[in-house]
């Protein structure tokens, strides 16, 4: 995974220049002379309430998570599904930062390697309702209370709109003078005692997702907007659930054929085995039922960075058919599990063909 541009802010600058890259990224990291000093995320800000923009930043940033260069890819995504994080700072041996793997990158890689199963309703989280007519001061007391994200408003039993914790950190601001009644959100300031109805998001068709709906549809919906923005699982007019970046992550597997048989894995990959198994069936299901396949990983440290080496064996009616990880130019900048894993896949299958033939 190739780290992306960081949005980054001096530790002596004001709030006010992180807010436009938290609307954006949810995640802003923090330097100071260059080196990282910390991250700003739209939760944290929220947890503090009303905070001036001159706030220098280095006052309210904490110590996130960093990784070194190059990202290993099977790394950053079991760092984003055990813990909730925003967005991962990439530095160098002396701590200077050289980008940032957020949100948007860490879906769109579990998209491309990870099968995604069930539906958007077996996935979804309860979703936190708050009648439109509460106030934003008590919306905001229970989203820091309970750790919630997100509250959905609603009128008796129909949802009306929603007010994220980014709502709470970047739009709703109680410095800066009376409220000003307008229909942008984001102009909005002094609104504490408004009610949740004047200042939330109405929902838009978009919004909302069927919770009959595959959980790759919701994936690829997620996709196309931003990461941070959940989605509303109905069924019919019936609100079941909310729909996030992390129940993405932590969504349950099936369990997996037992013709498949993967070794070597550390304990810092086996988060991946489901993964790596489920490339390994797809073969399976192409080449025949009565064959059986054993895929063996071996993780060796290069410097300060881990590659991979696999190899495989496919065994039916007495053949057998190896193949091991190619020396490949693509794999020496980068190295990366599944890359390895499918290569020797691929190449399996090849020889299987061949064998077949005779």
């Amino acid at each position: 995974m190739d780290a992306h541009p960081a949005r980054c802010i001096e530790a002596e600058e004001p709030l006010r220049k992180a807010l436009a890259p938290l609307k954006e990224e949810g995640f802003v990291v923090v330097t100071k002379d260059g080196k990282y000093a910390g991250e700003l995320t739209a939760e944290l800000l929220a947890s503090y309430g009303g905070l001036a923009p001159s706030t220098k930043a280095g006052s309210v940033a904490r110590k996130g998570t960093c990784m070194p260069a190059p990202l290993q890819t099977e790394l950053v995504l079991k760092k984003f599904a055990e813990g909730k994080l925003e967005g991962i700072a990439v530095v160098d041996g002396n701590q200077r930062v050289l980008g940032q793997a957020g949100k948007a990158q860490v879906l769109q890689e579990l998209v491309e390697r990870r099968p995604l199963h069930g539906t958007a309703a077996e996935a979804a989280s309860p979703a936190y309702t708050l009648e439109e007519n509460q106030t934003v001061a008590q919306a905001k007391r229970m989203m820091a209370r309970n750790g919630w994200k997100a509250i959905v408003a609603t009128q008796g039993r129909q949802a009306t709109g929603k007010l994220t914790v980014v709502d709470v950190a970047l739009k709703i601001r109680p410095h800066g003078g009376a409220p000003r009644r307008t229909r942008r959100v984001e102009e909005k300031v002094g609104v504490e005692q408004e009610c949740l109805k004047d200042v939330m998001q109405p929902l838009q068709e978009e919004d909302y997702i069927d919770g009959n709906a595959p959980l790759s549809e919701a994936a690829e919906r997620m996709l196309k907007r931003k990461a941070s923005d959940p989605l509303l699982v109905v069924e019919g007019k019936k609100l079941k659930g909310i729909l996030g970046f992390h129940n993405l992550l932590k969504a349950p597997q099936p369990a997996l054929e037992a013709r498949v048989d993967v070794s070597g894995l550390d304990e810092e990959t086996k988060w991946f085995k489901e993964s790596i198994q489920e490339e390994a069936d797809k073969l399976l299901r192409k080449v025949g039922s009565e064959v059986r396949l054993q895929l063996r990983v071996k993780s060796l440290r290069k410097a300060a960075r881990k590659e991979y080496e696999a190899s495989g064996r496919l065994y039916a009616s007495g053949k057998e058919v190896y193949a091991a990880t190619p020396k490949m130019k693509k794999h020496r900048e980068n190295w990366d599990l599944h890359l390895s894993v499918k290569e020797v896949l691929k190449a399996l299958e090849k020889a299987w063909k061949r064998t077949s033939r005779r």
